[in-house]
């Protein structure tokens, strides 16, 4: 089983709960791997990000490495100034990278044409897949590990990585439509326990609660 843990969240802040996810499945004998698409998808806009002409944007370009660098030592977050450079330099690229399609940063993506509170958006940005800002990521690194495996989960935690979330479904979907995509992870859980609507339709299974009590053998599905 291949899981993904989908853009746009803090990178800072890696998904516990698709490493637990995993070891359990591991442990039950499942072959599993895990994809942090979150932060591959943010480093690949930082370091793709076109360079516009203004000064601060050149800098930041030119800056990326060092400062992608800076922000995996616990040297930085001794300096605050040094931090918070590093901090702008990189949000600075991905607001860049984002331009003209979404708003992005470290911490938040917002599409102005698209709503994660709509189904009718969700169900757009899953048919639209190619109109994503992290297309070009999503869709080569997705060539290169999905063929593998027989079921993909997608953990959507955030409602800012719902739209993502789905046009990466929809990816998958166009590409291997034999696929088993399941849908789960803590926003689905209250999305389903509050019986709020979204196009649940579009994936094979969406797991309430816990995966482990529903994708381990033996677990019954919901």
């Amino acid at each position: 089983m291949l899981l993904i843990y989908p853009p746009c969240t803090k990178a800072g802040e890696p998904p516990a709960g698709v490493a637990r996810l995993a070891g359990a499945l591991a442990d039950a004998g499942k072959d599993v791997r895990v994809i942090d698409a979150n932060y591959e998808a943010q480093v690949f806009m930082v370091k793709s990000s076109p360079v516009l002409g203004d000064t601060w944007t050149m800098r930041a370009f030119k800056r990326r490495e060092k400062d992608l660098t800076a922000l995996r030592s616990l040297r930085t977050y001794a300096s605050i100034d040094r931090y918070k450079q590093s901090v702008a330099n990189v949000n600075r690229l991905l607001e860049t990278g984002g331009r003209g399609k979404a708003d992005v940063s470290l911490t938040d993506y917002r599409d102005p044409g698209l709503s994660p509170l709509s189904s009718d958006d969700l169900r757009t940005s899953f048919a639209c897949f190619d109109q994503n800002v992290f297309f070009d990521y999503f869709s080569a690194r997705l060539d290169e590990v999905v063929g593998d495996y027989a079921e993909v989960g997608i953990s959507l935690c955030f409602l800012n990585q719902a739209l993502c979330a789905f046009a990466m479904a929809g990816y998958i979907r166009s590409r291997w439509p034999g696929k088993k995509i399941i849908l789960g992870g803590s926003l689905v859980t209250t999305w389903v326990r509050k019986a709020m609507a979204f196009p649940r339709e579009l994936f094979d299974q969406v797991v309430d609660g816990a995966g482990e009590a529903v994708l381990l053998p033996g677990g019954a599905a919901f």
